[in-house]
């Protein structure tokens, strides 16, 4: 093999592309975003042709609206697909322990981190070219120009190298994927603000000289913007890349080995000792609810989800039940003291919150089940067991149900207390204060 070949042979590339073509996943997720994308189009024509804007010539020039939802969905997929596919590059080798072996060969980790990030850069450059149907049909319809569109795919093609290289960074750095998949959610957040306040600083100096320039949230908003704008959304995105991947580089092989760590487990036991040693200094270690620790007579795996994890003891879950439900009980005592006439729902913003925090919660704890025992290599003593996979699932999964249960009191208290409030406090002030209120409620 001569230098030409051994530089374009990527070996790595080819095996990663080749596993992909063989999961089904890669399909599915395929399937997902085009879903996304036509149906958003579908919704979108079918909005026009009702309105009567879409028959015949009156549809011409109104390609801008169907193109900004093209690139607003495609955007939105980047952020929700990418991750996915790519946090578990280095992680899943890590779990299978066949990092070791690839650190072995003569890839540099340079070159791993490389060839990792092109295999899931190319999975998601056919996701997107799934696109290419509607632009066309979008620059039929007139009002978009082909300079925007190109300008528009080049906003893609930078968001999702920014989004595919924090994902390899979170990759290299941590353990399991299900925190590499948390952290780089969180990561894209932030990295948000450093991307687009300048950016935003920008627009607001171009919009001072010149009030006809319209600003619009990027990528969608590229094509409409100036020259100076959109460059500085590539330099930067091409630069935040760069790092994250030069990181990633440097930390391969020093994170290659670390050993898994349970932040929440962690952060529980110090509480254990905090609060055993208050206990200690005022009630002389009296103990209302003792774990129990003897070992059980049937289902043993169960009982280890529930008993021996980090969220199955009853200490724990209860201190979780307690962080949801604080801030829920401080704001209905707030307002049944507070005396005003005001009656808008005081709930407003807790479905979100609590949603949010279950679906964190329960992607956590149910991504780990399996990747927790392939890591402690216990994944094969669990399998020679005489259970069947289907048992063997279920009893894993009696964890995440317990759990479930435990998150649902927040909602329970939060749709009880949204009755009591409409029931009793909003009906009952508007019969006081309103003479007719009962004759509204005759049909």
């Amino acid at each position: 093999m001569n230098l030409i070949e051994r530089f374009f042979s990527l070996p790595l590339l080819a095996k990663d592309l080749l596993e992909q073509a063989q999961n089904p996943r890669t399909y599915l997720l395929r399937v997902v975003y085009a879903l996304m994308l036509y149906g958003a189009a579908l919704f979108h024509y079918a909005d026009l042709n009702n309105s009567g804007a879409a028959a015949g010539l009156a549809s011409l020039g109104r390609g801008r609206e169907f193109f900004q939802l093209l690139v607003n969905v495609q955007t939105l997929a980047i952020l929700l697909l990418l991750p996915a596919i790519t946090c578990g590059a280095l992680t899943v080798e890590k779990e299978k322990d066949t990092l070791a072996l690839l650190l072995l060969t003569k890839l540099s980790p340079r070159t791993i981190i490389v060839e990792k990030f092109l295999s899931r850069l190319l999975a998601m450059g056919t996701y997107q070219l799934l696109s290419l149907p509607l632009f066309a049909i979008v620059y039929g319809m007139g009002g978009v120009e082909l300079s925007g569109i190109l300008w528009a795919v080049g906003g893609l093609f930078c968001l999702t190298i920014v989004v595919a290289s924090v994902s390899i960074l979170c990759s290299t750095w941590f353990r399991t994927t299900a925190e590499a998949f948390m952290i780089a959610y969180g990561g894209l957040v932030v990295l948000s603000g450093f991307l687009f306040i300048p950016v935003m600083m920008l627009r607001q100096m171009q919009y001072a000289r010149n009030p006809g320039f319209q600003s619009g949230f990027p990528p969608a908003g590229l094509q409409e913007n100036g020259s100076v704008v959109r460059i500085a959304v590539g330099i930067q995105a091409l630069i935040f890349s760069a790092v994250f991947l030069g990181i990633a580089a440097r930390v391969l092989v020093p994170r290659a080995f670390v050993p898994a760590r349970n932040l929440i487990l962690e952060w529980f036991q110090f509480l254990d000792r905090f609060f055993n040693e208050l206990n200690e200094h005022t009630t002389g270690g009296v103990v209302l609810i003792p774990d129990g620790e003897t070992l059980p007579s049937f289902q043993p795996v169960a009982w280890r989800e529930t008993r021996k994890k980090s969220l199955g003891t009853f200490r724990y879950q209860f201190r979780i039940l307690m962080l949801l439900l604080a801030p829920l009980v401080l704001v209905i005592a707030h307002f049944m003291t507070d005396g005003r006439n005001d009656f808008s729902s005081p709930f407003r913003g807790f479905p979100v919150f609590f949603w949010s925090v279950t679906v964190i919660c329960l992607i956590i704890h149910s991504t780990g089940v399996i990747a927790s025992e392939r890591i402690r290599q216990t994944l094969d003593v669990l399998l020679v067991t005489p259970m069947k996979s289907d048992d063997i699932v279920l009893a894993k999964l009696s964890g995440v149900r317990r759990l479930i249960k435990i998150l649902s009191v927040p909602f329970v208290v939060l749709i009880g207390f949204q009755g009591i409030w409409t029931g009793y406090v909003v009906n009952r002030s508007r019969f006081t204060n309103d003479p007719n209120f009962w004759l509204e409620l005759v049909p």
